[in-house]
């Protein structure tokens, strides 16, 4: 399911539900353009059907770059995590991915309903790529989301259309 209409590339995200459906949506910043039609057709199609006539999408993303501490990360845990269950929106946590296992373990252990993310993936499949991350490295870390072909990635990294497609391939199988 990707965008063909010529602008600027958006990030996407992508969502693991209960390990048997996936969905990918552009992200969107206030101001920014829509998705085409039939990607947010087809989203909110996919959707509808997993989740019922109700379906509000509002997600919250905190992505925290490579700013925090784990200390600091379990700080800001601590101190959003009880508020989270109250609130209307779904919060996804993309800390980096060092962080991924500790803050799973006590959002396990406090029942919060902070969902957790990555910040990236491999554009290849798990085999021999130093450094990379791959799906399958995130077995088992109460992964459901990615955010992919986020502009800082593009920029400094050079990330193309076809790494972030790759990406997003691999994400969804």
């Amino acid at each position: 399911m990707f965008c063909q209409t010529p602008r600027q590339p958006k990030p996407w995200l992508v969502h693991r539900h209960g390990g048997q459906r996936v969905f990918a949506v552009h992200s969107e910043k206030k101001g920014d353009p829509k998705p085409c039609a039939s990607c947010y057709h087809t989203f909110m199609q996919m959707n509808a059907q997993k989740l019922g006539s109700k379906f509000d999408l509002k997600l919250v993303l905190a992505n925290w770059k490579s700013h925090k501490t784990l200390d600091e990360g379990m700080h800001w845990l601590a101190k959003v995590g009880p508020k989270v269950s109250a609130s209307p929106y779904s919060v996804i946590l993309c800390p980096p991915f060092p962080f991924l296992s500790a803050l799973y373990s006590e959002i396990q252990a406090k029942k919060y309903a902070v969902v957790l993310g990555v910040q990236d993936l491999s554009p290849f499949p798990a085999g021999s790529y130093t450094g990379a991350i791959s799906v399958r490295n995130l077995e088992g870390l109460g992964v459901a989301y990615a955010l992919l072909g986020h502009s800082e990635r593009r920029r400094y990294f050079h990330e193309t259309c076809q790494e972030v497609a790759n990406k997003v391939d691999l994400a969804i199988e």
